[in-house]
Formats: C-alpha cells, structure tokens, sequence
C-alpha cells in the first residue's frame, strides 16, 4: 500500500489538482494536512512513541497532553505500523502511537 499525508489541493478544482489515479491513500483521513504538521513541526512538536497499555490508556495519554499532541500512527506486533484516523476515539493496548508532541515549557523559572 502507498499513503501519502493529505495534500492542499485535495479540495481544488480537478483542473489544478493531482489526478485521484495518481495519488496514493491519504493517511489521517479527515485530519491534517502537510501545511498543518509542517506548522506544528515549526512550532518545536517533536515525534514521540508512546507505549499504551492496561496501566496506561489512551485517556492518560490525552489528559496528559490534552490538545497538544496529535496521534499519527499506531504499531503492533499483530498489525504492524499504520496511520490512525481522525476521527479515532480509542486505541486499545497494548500498542505503540506515534505522536507529534508540542512540549509545555515548564512555567518555573530557572536559577
């Protein structure tokens, strides 16, 4: 299978746009585009892994970072890797999501 992120020009004219035939599946159905990972990437995110389990869910992950990640992939040993859609409202461990993770600057001053 091929995937390539959203491109802009999904929703432009077919005469200004990439043929459908020629594109690959589009990952993060619904979710962002590059412009978008290209900006969070610009503001400092970073890819983190992170291993959800019984112990660790889904739910402590995004009240840990609440809306300051976005998950973009999963890993298993049963599926392997793959994208995760937007619209995604729980993932179960035990897996491996793949995250673009802005960091809190830590609020207490130094020194």
């Amino acid at each position: 299978k091929v995937w390539q992120i959203t491109p802009q020009d999904v929703d432009a004219h077919h005469s200004k746009a990439v043929a459908n035939h020629m594109r690959g599946r589009f990952c993060f159905f619904g979710g962002p585009k590059l412009r978008d990972l290209g900006l969070l990437v610009a503001k400092g995110a970073v890819m983190k892994a992170t291993q959800l389990t019984e112990k660790f869910t889904l739910e402590d992950f995004r009240e840990m970072h609440s809306e300051d990640a976005l998950i973009l992939f999963q890993s298993d040993e049963e599926k392997g890797l793959r994208p995760v859609m937007a619209d995604t409202e729980d993932i179960e461990g035990p897996t491996t999501i793949l995250s673009l993770v802005l960091e809190k600057e830590d609020p207490t001053p130094v020194g």
